[in-house]
């Protein structure tokens, strides 16, 4: 009976490179100046109430309208809502600040940097 052909065992080099891959996907970084173009914009939209400030129901609306954006439905539970509002909110003051929504912005821009750059596409 002829023997399975052994699975190739990648060389060191291959395993480099494919960590290097993986690394350049991730590094990819946003320019401060997009950060702040985008915050800004979405507190024009957003902060109906010119507070400087997004309430719960003012960060809801932006994040179904993104979800929309997207290509999705918009739809979210109420739970999931809750723990993205938290995870952001982190003086618990129960709503959402310029500098606390820029660590979301940051990382979605550096998501949609990666696949179009994945893709070979200009951001």
């Amino acid at each position: 009976m002829p023997q399975p052909e052994p699975t190739p065992v990648p060389s060191a080099r291959q395993e480099e490179e494919e960590e290097k891959k993986e690394e350049q996907k991730e590094e990819v970084e946003v320019p401060q100046a997009l950060i702040d173009q985008v915050i800004k914009e979405i507190f024009t939209q957003y902060d109906k109430d010119h507070n400087g400030s997004l309430s719960k129901a003012e960060t809801k609306t932006f994040i179904k309208d993104t979800l929309v954006k997207m290509g999705g439905a918009g739809d979210f539970s109420e739970a999931d809502f809750e723990a993205f509002f938290a995870s952001y909110d982190d003086d618990g003051d129960k709503k959402i600040t310029r500098v606390e929504l820029k660590d979301f912005v940051e990382m979605f821009l550096a998501q949609q940097a990666a696949a179009a750059k994945e893709e070979n596409q200009p951001f």
